[in-house]
């Protein structure tokens, strides 16, 4: 019994550190969450490209709607609109 005991200490451990990260995540600024989206589609991108999917992930650098340093809106002189395309 005492292995289950040592199994079941590790298991509550793990689940309290998931829930600290969540907690960790949820308090960061909004620029910073999007540039977690950004780095996650960039990988995701890696292995759809190598399956053959056409993917483009977000590009922050040519929208000039917040910046994600300042947290402002205000328009960039090298922003250019982007627009969708169809597949």
């Amino acid at each position: 019994m005492e292995a289950l005991d040592g199994i079941d200490a590790e298991v509550a451990r793990i689940f309290a550190a998931k829930e600290q990260r969540r907690h960790d995540l949820a308090r960061l600024p909004f620029p910073e969450k999007v540039q977690a989206v950004i780095e996650l589609q960039k990988m995701a991108a890696t292995i759809l490209r190598a399956r053959g999917k056409m993917v483009r992930p977000w590009n922050v650098s040519a929208s000039h709607s917040i910046s994600l340093s300042t947290g402002s809106t205000e328009k960039r002189a090298s922003a250019s609109r982007v627009t969708p395309t169809k597949s």
